[in-house]
């Protein structure tokens, strides 16, 4: 007789992530009614432990995992009970975990929702004022530009209008030169 093996369902029991200086960790219990994770900005690890509570063979339990979204196929993790992402990048994350006993995978997926807040550097305000700040220096240079080439353009024409009036004074001089010779010889 082969005994009839009930699919557990996985439930999120803990985290743990840096805390305040960045170089503590901190441990916090899960309950199955949290569904959401929300992580301050310099929270870029984390470790998520799950496990099949009330079910009596939990050493004979794989698990699956995939992020939603980033990941389509699922990962195997061979008996170990966490998973550890470090580098954790700014947003919403969808974490998705399942059971596997004797090869049969089991129905029910526990999800989790993480949201890492950005921090005030990658936030939408400080890509405006990134923006603002570009264009003003952009418009800043573009304006000293146009500027200097105003000035370059002026000193061309005023040296070419004194080198009109330098050849022009000196063909007149010449023509006089030219009409005076004319009336002093016979």
């Amino acid at each position: 007789k082969k005994l009839k093996v009930s699919n557990p369902e996985v439930s999120f029991t803990g985290y743990t992530v840096t805390g305040n200086d960045r170089r503590n960790l901190k441990s916090y219990f899960l309950d199955n009614t949290d569904k959401v994770l929300r992580l301050k900005p310099f929270q870029t690890f984390l470790s998520i432990e799950f496990s099949t509570l009330g079910y009596s063979r939990t050493k004979d339990v794989d698990y699956q995992i995939r992020m939603k979204g980033k990941n389509i196929n699922w990962d195997k993790i061979r008996k170990s009970r966490s998973l550890t992402i470090t580098r954790l990048s700014k947003g919403w994350h969808h974490l998705e975990v399942r059971a596997v006993v004797d090869g049969r995978i089991s129905p029910s997926v526990s999800s989790l929702e993480i949201f890492r807040e950005p921090a005030l550097w990658e936030t939408i305000y400080a890509y405006i004022l990134y923006c603002i700040i570009f264009i003003t220096v952009f418009i800043l240079f573009r304006n000293d530009y146009i500027k200097r080439q105003k000035e370059k353009n002026t000193l061309n024409i005023e040296r070419f209008e004194k080198e009109h009036q330098q050849k022009l004074n000196a063909q007149k001089m010449r023509f006089f030169l030219n009409i005076s010779h004319e009336f002093r010889t016979p």
